[in-house]
């Protein structure tokens, strides 16, 4: 019992411990941008900029152009997952302009913050759904 072919909802189980480290990635990823935002203060530049690791980078790009309408509301120019990773992939550049103030560094880590949320609710509710239709 439970061997290679072992399934989990309708992933086999590989994949969905996969899922699970995606998931897993999204939310470390919200934590640590998360903690600036409770900063008074953010800095003018941050400690280290995060990104979803090289095995998160894989599954989304196997689906980087599937469009995932959850984004459509934050921002219309995010259309899949693998726009979020792009978008972390810019952060460095876009946090670090020299005419940004904290306002605007404050709204692009609430922003990213919110597109990250999106990102982990919209993944749990497809491992949620896989596991429904069984």
């Amino acid at each position: 019992m439970g061997g290679a072919s072992s399934k989990v909802c309708s992933y086999d189980k590989k994949t969905f411990e996969k899922q699970v480290y995606v998931l897993l990635d999204t939310h470390n990823l919200i934590q640590y941008y998360a903690s600036f935002l409770l900063m008074e203060k953010l800095p003018i530049t941050l400690p280290e900029y995060k990104n979803f690791t090289i095995e998160s980078e894989m599954i989304f790009n196997k689906i980087r152009y599937e469009e995932n309408p959850v984004y459509a509301s934050t921002n219309p120019s995010v259309k899949s997952y693998y726009d979020v990773y792009n978008m972390l992939s810019n952060l460095q550049k876009d946090y670090e302009k020299t005419d940004s103030t904290q306002n605007d560094k404050r709204e692009k880590l609430t922003q990213l913050h919110t597109l990250l949320y999106l990102t982990l609710t919209s993944l749990i509710s497809d491992l949620n759904n896989s596991c429904a239709s069984q």
